[in-house]
């Protein structure tokens, strides 16, 4: 009875975990810290019933019992849960080029929430995760959506022919980021763009060297429009174009890692809210 209690518990603080990492609040990170803590005791209280009763039985077990207990107790339940965490709940992403900048900059790792566009299409003004052309993974942000006819003009969408709502130039914020990487925004445009209660800020390098504009696209209804923020960088690198909404992964939530082009850790990046 008193394994089966200590199991159970095991399974409840287990999940408990998993449900607080999933939700991206930073806050609650010790939290799971405290639950693994409990975790490891929990598992320290059964190693001591197991050697109490090999010392009570008359017949002492195998000496296989103990690692299989424990990678039934322990390992397999830890591993099945991350595993579908990360199949169903959480998903990670790691940025590679500066299409998101200053918002985001190449080498953060961003936490994603699977669940969020289950039961709603994604809307123009939402940050996705999506496999772009079918394979690589980006963050960026809807303009269009599916039966629509989107072109981007010097990184303005204009839907229908009608240009998406922009305010003038503002001054561009940097979030949490090093002095030396901060100078890179000094020539740098910044926009609120999209209509009024969903905008958002988007940037344009002036010194940056004349980009053709794409063709037109007409979306089908299975389709989203997605651009980087950062529009002198996404027409550079492509990070632009149609994509199916069954290619649609997430929403980003968080920063949880970052690091520099050496290998350095961004320390002050960590727990930064994606919007």
């Amino acid at each position: 009875a008193r394994g089966l209690a200590v199991w159970s518990a095991v399974l409840a603080m287990g999940t408990a975990g998993l449900l607080a990492f999933s939700v991206f609040y930073p806050p609650l990170y010790p939290t799971l810290v405290a639950v693994l803590l409990l975790w490891m005791g929990l598992l320290g209280l059964l190693w001591r019933d197991l050697e109490r009763l090999g010392r009570s039985a008359q017949r002492p077990p195998p000496a296989w019992v103990v690692p299989v207990y424990f990678l039934c107790v322990g390992a397999v339940p830890v591993t099945a849960g991350l595993q579908l965490t990360a199949q169903h709940l959480v998903g990670s992403t790691q940025v590679t080029d500066d299409s998101m900048f200053p918002r985001l900059v190449s080498g953060d790792r961003v936490l994603f929430d699977r669940r969020a566009l289950r039961r709603r299409a994604p809307r123009a003004g939402d940050l996705v995760v999506a496999a772009l052309r079918g394979q690589d993974e980006v963050i960026a942000r809807v303009v269009a959506v599916g039966g629509q006819t989107v072109h981007l003009r010097r990184g303005l969408p204009v839907v229908d022919g009608l240009p998406v709502e922009r305010t003038p130039p503002l001054q561009v914020r940097v979030p949490r980021m090093e002095a030396e990487e901060a100078e890179r925004v000094s020539h740098l445009l910044g926009y609120r763009e999209g209509p009024q209660g969903r905008q958002y800020v988007v940037t344009w390098d002036t010194e940056a060297a004349p980009i053709s504009d794409p063709e037109p696209v007409r979306l089908r209804g299975d389709e989203v429009f997605v651009v980087g923020d950062q529009r002198t960088d996404a027409l550079a690198h492509g990070t632009y174009g149609r994509v199916r909404l069954d290619q649609v992964l997430g929403m980003p939530r968080v920063v949880w890692a970052s690091v520099d082009s050496e290998g350095t850790a961004r320390v002050g990046r960590g727990g930064l809210a994606v919007e």
